[in-house]
């Protein structure tokens, strides 16, 4: 144990090594990032949206069955975010999130298989089904969503996704402070974090990947590069509820 400790401390810990052999990401309990000329980054001054992902793909608490096995299909994205319609907003407002996995489970479903075209059906799974980490039978699956994709009858046939969506995903305002984002993604332990503006809509998705420190040392430097600031500090918003409405709280 003492020779590990000595190791650890001379070099790069082994199982750290090895996780980043098998592209695992993994993120250490602070993020350590330099510039070009080897200076250490603040990333109290960058903003969440200076490494997002964007544009984002979105979905709607109904979607077509053809519609979602397209985007499992077409994407490796593992998570989407969920909008929904606001009045007041006029327009489409962060609602919640639904991995990859989750969506495969609800189109594995039985009963999409015999409903009828204009049908909106909710699946007879429970959430618990529903919310698996890993996902079982994926050759089984893939041919069900190349089934659904290219049936024509199954661009007719609507899921409701609503008892499935993960009310509960956190998301931050754009001008969230990059180094905080860090902290609460690791801290909370979180595979995606939704991005929004200050009208609550949705504008970018932060992975994490996009945290370890090779991505976040390459965005910035196209940010710098590109002639973004960086003085003063970044605005750090609490964080909203997936439930809130337009305006952010």
């Amino acid at each position: 144990m003492f020779a590990k400790w000595v190791g650890d401390y001379i070099t790069h810990p082994l199982y750290h090594s090895l996780l980043e052999l098998k592209c695992i990401p993994f993120l250490e309990s602070e993020p350590i990032v330099y510039d070009e000329e080897h200076r250490l980054q603040n990333l109290e001054l960058f903003k969440a949206r200076d490494v997002m992902h964007c544009p984002v793909i979105t979905i709607t608490p109904r979607e077509t069955a053809a519609h979602l096995a397209h985007l499992l299909l077409d994407t490796t994205h593992g998570g989407f975010p969920v909008v929904k319609h606001h009045e007041e907003a006029n327009g489409e407002v962060a609602y919640g999130l639904l991995t990859r996995v989750e969506l495969c489970m609800i189109l594995k479903d039985e009963s999409i298989h015999r409903a009828d075209p204009g049908s909106t059906l909710t699946p007879s799974l429970t959430y618990e089904e529903v919310a698996v980490d890993r996902l079982s039978g994926t050759s089984h699956v893939l041919a069900l969503l190349e089934k659904y994709a290219d049936t024509p009858r199954y661009k007719e046939i609507y899921v409701d996704l609503e008892p499935y969506i993960n009310r509960s995903a956190p998301h931050i305002e754009e001008n969230f402070a990059l180094h905080r984002t860090y902290i609460i993604f690791r801290t909370l332990g979180l595979r995606h974090l939704t991005v929004v503006d200050i009208a609550n809509r949705v504008v970018g998705i932060v992975s994490r990947k996009d945290l370890m420190g090779f991505n976040l040392e390459e965005k910035l430097e196209a940010r710098k590069r590109r002639g973004f600031s960086i003085s003063g500090a970044a605005q750090a918003p609490t964080i909203p509820s997936a439930n809130c409405g337009p305006t952010m709280v």
